[in-house]
C-alpha cells in the first residue's frame, strides 16, 4: 500500500477544514518462533498497520485512528474530528512540529538478522534447544525462541513535517528449567542479534544452563545492612522503574519524586543516565521521536545532578524549554515524553563483575528482584522487594541467596553507588547497563 499517498490525501481533505493537520502512520511485521524441547511449539508470524490524524482548530485539538488504513475512511474521521472539536479542552501549549529548513536526522545502525529467512530462525531455535538438552540430563524443559520484528513509521503535516522511517530487530532467548532432587531452578540467556553471524548457540546454552545449576540451594541471610552488587539486569529493571518519574508530563503533574529538583545532586557523583535511541547495540533504534523532532542523546543525569526530564512538544512549552525529541506515540493514540533506550555511564573507571565482588569483599550480590510494579512508590521512591542472587564471601560468590526482601529508596540508592561495572550490554526494556556497587542496602531475611 502506497503510505504517501493515503497521508497526502488525509492532508489534502484536512486543511480544507481545519486550521493545521497532521497524519501519523505505522505499520510492523512480526515473526515468533519457539522451540519446546525438541518439538516446534509456535510458529507465528503477525501483521499490524494503522494511522491517526491530528487536527487543531484555534486552540483547540482532537485526534482518531483506525486499524484499517483505507481512503474509504479519510472522510468519516474527519467528520468525527468535528465532533470531538465541539467538546474539546482549549490546549494552549499544544503544536506541530515545523522543521527547520536545514535540518538533519541522524543515520541509524544497520540490523541485518532481520531479513534473514523464516528457515534461519526455525534452524538457531531448534539447534539452541538441542545444544541445551544434550548439556545436561537435569534439564527438564528447554524455551528456545526468536522473536524478530521490523516496521515503518510516516508522520507528515501541514507545516511542512515529512518524515519516514524503518526499524528491524531480532531477539533470542533461551529458556531451562533444571531439576535437582524434587527442586526445581531456571535460566535465561539473551541476545540481541544483529546478523547471521554474531550469535554462539553454545555459549547461549552453556549461559542459561549454569544460571539455573548455580541457584540450587539457595537459602536466606540474615537480616541486615549489606554491601550489594547489582546485576545488570536488576539495574535495568529499576532504571526503567524510574523512568517515568524522569517524564515530564508526571512531574507537572505533582506525581513524581523528581518534581523541583532539577540542577540538584539526586544521585552519586561517578554515575550519569542518558537516553539515546541511537546506540548501536539498542534493539530498537530511532532518529526522530513521535511528532517528529530529531533525536539526538539527552543527558538525565550528569554526574550525579539532575539535568534534564522526558519531554514531548507540550511539555517542553509548559516548562518553558527546548524540545528534546522525547515523545513517544502509537497511531492508537497513546502518547507522551519517555524513555527510548537507557544507558548507564560513570566518570571513574569501570570495573569487572569480579572485581566489584572483590571491592565489596562480604556482601550480597543481587540478580533478581520481583513486585517492582506494586513494590516501588512512583512519588517518593521507597521499595519493599523480594531479591535472588549469592552471597558474597571473601570476595567470591559463596552460595546461592532467596527468601529475602530488599528495602529503600531509590535516590538514596542512586546515591549510594560507589563503582559501576564494565559489563555493559543490552537488557530488556530496551537499556544498556551494568552491575553497580552500593555501598549499604537493608536486607530482612532469617539465616537458614
Amino acid at each position: 500500500m502506497d503510505y504517501r499517498k493515503i497521508a497526502d490525501l488525509v492532508l489534502e481533505k484536512a486543511e480544507a477544514r481545519f486550521d493545521e493537520a497532521e497524519v501519523f502512520i505505522e505499520s510492523s511485521e512480526a515473526l515468533s518462533i519457539e522451540y519446546y524441547n525438541r518439538d516446534l511449539d509456535t510458529y507465528e508470524i503477525s501483521e499490524e498497520a494503522g494511522f491517526s490524524i491530528t487536527v487543531r482548530r484555534g486552540d483547540l485539538w482532537a485526534e482518531t485512528y483506525s486499524e484499517n488504513i483505507s481512503e474509504d475512511l479519510i472522510d468519516q474521521m474527519l467528520d468525527i474530528l468535528e465532533e470531538n472539536l465541539a467538546v474539546a479542552e482549549v490546549k494552549p501549549n499544544k503544536s506541530l512540529y515545523k522543521p527547520d529548513a536545514n535540518e538533519t536526522l541522524h543515520e541509524l545502525p544497520s540490523k541485518k538478522a532481520v531479513d534473514l529467512e523464516p528457515q534461519a530462525f526455525l534452524d538457531i531455535c531448534r539447534t539452541l534447544a538441542e545444544k541445551t538438552l544434550n548439556l545436561t540430563d537435569q534439564v527438564r524443559v528447554v524455551s528456545s525462541s526468536v522473536s524478530a520484528e521490523k516496521g515503518t513509521t510516516l508522520i507528515k503535516n501541514s507545516l511542512g513535517l515529512d518524515r519516514a522511517s524503518s526499524y528491524g530487530y531480532t531477539l533470542v532467548f533461551n529458556y531451562v528449567v533444571m531439576a535437582q532432587d524434587d527442586v526445581m531452578e531456571n535460566g535465561l540467556s539473551l541476545r540481541v542479534m544483529k546478523d547471521s553471524d554474531d550469535l554462539n548457540l553454545d555459549e547461549m546454552a552453556h549461559e542459561a544452563v549454569s544460571k539455573a545449576q548455580e541457584n540450587f540451594g539457595a537459602k536466606s541471610l540474615a537480616s541486615g545492612t549489606y554491601k550489594v552488587v547489582l546485576d545488570r539486569k536488576v539495574v535495568a529493571s529499576l532504571m526503567s522503574a524510574f523512568a517515568s518519574s524522569l517524564s515530564a508530563d508526571q512531574v507537572q503533574k505533582g506525581m513524581s519524586l523528581l518534581q523541583g529538583k532539577l540542577g540538584q545532586k539526586i544521585g552519586s557523583n561517578i554515575i550519569s543516565l542518558k537516553d539515546d535511541p541511537l546506540h548501536p547495540e539498542a534493539a530498537r533504534n530511532k532518529n526522530f521521536d513521535g511528532e517528529g523532532v530529531p533525536i539526538k542523546p539527552t543527558y538525565l543525569i550528569r554526574d550525579g545532578v539532575l539535568e534534564n526530564y522526558f519531554y514531548d512538544i507540550e511539555t517542553a512549552a509548559k516548562a518553558g524549554v527546548n524540545r528534546k525529541g522525547n515523545s513517544l506515540r502509537s497511531y492508537k493514540g497513546s502518547r507522551g515524553p519517555g524513555a527510548t533506550c537507557l544507558v548507564l555511564e560513570s566518570k571513574t573507571e569501570t570495573k569487572s563483575l569480579e572485581e566489584l565482588f572483590r571491592d565489596m569483599g562480604e556482601g550480597f550480590y543481587i540478580t533478581s528482584l520481583q513486585g517492582l510494579h506494586s513494590g516501588l512508590n512512583q512519588v517518593s521512591g521507597d521499595f519493599s522487594l523480594p531479591a535472588q542472587g549469592f552471597l558474597i564471601k571473601d570476595g567470591k560468590k559463596d552460595r546461592p541467596v532467596n527468601q529475602v526482601t530488599v528495602a529503600g529508596n531509590l535516590l538514596e540508592l542512586l546515591d549510594h553507588i560507589t563503582t559501576v561495572g564494565s559489563d555493559a550490554d543490552f537488557c530488556m526494556a530496551n537499556h544498556i547497563m551494568s552491575s553497580v556497587l552500593v555501598d549499604k542496602l537493608q536486607v530482612a531475611g532469617e539465616e537458614a
